[in-house]
């Protein structure tokens, strides 16, 4: 109630964006959603322009009534609410038949008021489904009464059996599901890696391991490259040169295939296009096209996402399509004038394409004159 209550009016402002997002996702799919993870997709494709200011990116609602309806449809909706409805039925219920204090209960509804309160403006972590589990776990063992039960019993077969095979399964489940994924995430490791060769070899395996997470994985890999060669100094960076163009090779084809599984995916779109430029200013001059080829696609996908005119307006200036770029910059900065960024790209541009200075300076003080506080 307290993170409810501490939400600030721009906040509220945001999220009723998103969740008018999600709404209009929602109603394309209604009835089994988007799949595990799918908000990523509702936010690329109906993107509201005014959210730049907010944060480029989100990944869930903020509301845990409308990421289960974009993530299930109403199939999965009608599950989630019906549980809370069952369990409140049945520790009332077994509370009345034992004529037990009601004080267990009122805690048990109060919690169970409070969580579902919360989660219509949050979303749930790993810490709060614990907990939310451990409370079912209790209201389980409440309304089922005494552990263990001494009256004798004839067992069958049939219950016998799904117990025993539910039990072999679960190293199974363990495997995939904790173990493989936990092993793929290797990270930290790949940046403490002492060979190249070793990078690799953790670079693959975290790139093309469990498909659980796997396009996170590839957009997080993605960036760290880029962010490191990018860094690296001349010298090295001609020192460096296989061990570059090898993990350059498998980012791009990692992206390669999320993409071609998903082409709404904005960001790795725009990593992809990062990466093949590099590749063609160090290497493979004809990747220069490859990118542009990706990122006019991605812009195409997404004509209301600030985030998609960016890179293709660099690429379309290495390319020396200057007037192009520049309308695209201004095309980008029509969607919602009050970008900082959006000024100051193009500004950036008007600089590397050599424009007038005087132009220049006009331009620079018109961003001072709108935005005079700002401390860039």
């Amino acid at each position: 109630l307290q993170r409810v209550a501490s939400i600030s009016l721009s906040d509220g402002k945001t999220r009723v964006t998103i969740w008018s997002m999600a709404f209009q996702g929602a109603a394309e799919k209604p009835v089994i959603g988007w799949g595990q993870e799918g908000f990523n997709y509702v936010f690329n494709k109906y993107y509201d322009p005014s959210l730049y200011h907010q944060e480029p990116w989100f990944d869930r609602a903020h509301n845990k009534i409308f990421d289960t309806l974009v993530e299930g449809g109403i199939v999965l909706l009608t599950s989630y609410v019906a549980l809370f409805c069952i369990v409140l039925l049945q520790i009332w219920r077994s509370s009345i038949q034992k004529k037990s204090s009601k004080v267990p209960v009122i805690i048990l509804t109060t919690f169970f008021a409070v969580y579902f309160v919360q989660n219509l403006a949050e979303f749930d972590t790993g810490i709060s489904l614990l907990f939310f589990t451990i409370v079912l776990a209790f209201c389980d063992s409440y309304v089922g009464g005494p552990l263990l039960d001494s009256s004798p019993q004839r067992r069958s077969w049939t219950k016998i059996l799904p117990p025993i095979f539910l039990t072999c399964l679960l190293p199974v489940i363990f495997y995939h599901s904790l173990f493989f994924p936990f092993r793929t995430i290797q990270s930290s490791r790949i940046q403490d890696a002492i060979t190249a060769q070793k990078r690799l070899d953790l670079y693959e395996r975290m790139a093309f391991g469990s498909p659980i997470g796997i396009d996170y994985r590839r957009v997080y890999l993605a960036g760290e490259t880029a962010q490191w060669i990018l860094a690296l100094p001349p010298t090295s960076r001609d020192g460096s040169r296989e061990s570059i163009k090898e993990e350059l090779g498998l980012s791009i084809q990692a992206l390669s295939e999320t993409l071609s599984r998903t082409p709404q995916n904005l960001r790795a779109a725009n990593l992809l296009g990062l990466l093949l430029l590099i590749d063609g200013l160090l290497f493979d001059a004809a990747s220069v096209q490859d990118a542009y080829a990706i990122l006019e696609n991605s812009f195409a996908i997404h004509p209301n996402n600030q985030n998609a005119y960016y890179p293709l307006a660099a690429v379309l200036i290495i390319l020396e399509e200057d007037e192009r770029a520049f309308s695209l910059l201004q095309d980008a900065l029509a969607l919602d004038p009050t970008v900082f960024k959006s000024h100051i790209v193009e500004l950036v541009a008007m600089k590397l394409m050599d424009v007038n200075e005087d132009d220049i300076l006009t331009a620079s003080s018109g961003i001072l004159e709108a935005f005079p506080t700002s401390k860039s």
